[in-house]
């Protein structure tokens, strides 16, 4: 009788760590790699925000409704570009790693 439930017992336990090592999580790497991807939807955003503030203030001073500069607003906005462009660097080094990571075997 004892047999019978030691065998259950381990038969549970093989099963329960059969299903734990069919689980698949991310390794860091995917994990940096989907965030930098999200990570593009904001930078995009602030250069979308940027452009119609340049825009704006563009109009204002062509009408003479306000005498700020446009000055600012450019950094601004090439600011935002280069950091785009710094983003799309990342992701396609992050991208690269998980790649690389999914070619090394373990033996």
């Amino acid at each position: 009788m004892a047999r019978v439930k030691k065998n259950a017992q381990n038969q549970q336990q093989n099963s329960l760590t059969q299903q734990q090592s069919d689980i698949s999580h991310p390794t860091p790497s995917e994990i940096a790699a989907f965030a930098s991807c999200l990570g593009i939807y904001v930078v995009l955003s602030y250069i979308n925000f940027s452009f119609i503030r340049l825009y704006e203030v563009y109009n204002n001073i062509q009408e003479g409704n306000t005498n700020f500069t446009i000055t600012p607003n450019i950094n601004i906005t090439i600011g935002f570009t280069y950091s785009c462009i710094g983003t799309l660097l990342r992701i396609i080094g992050a991208i690269q790693r998980v790649d690389e990571e999914s070619q090394i075997t373990i033996l």
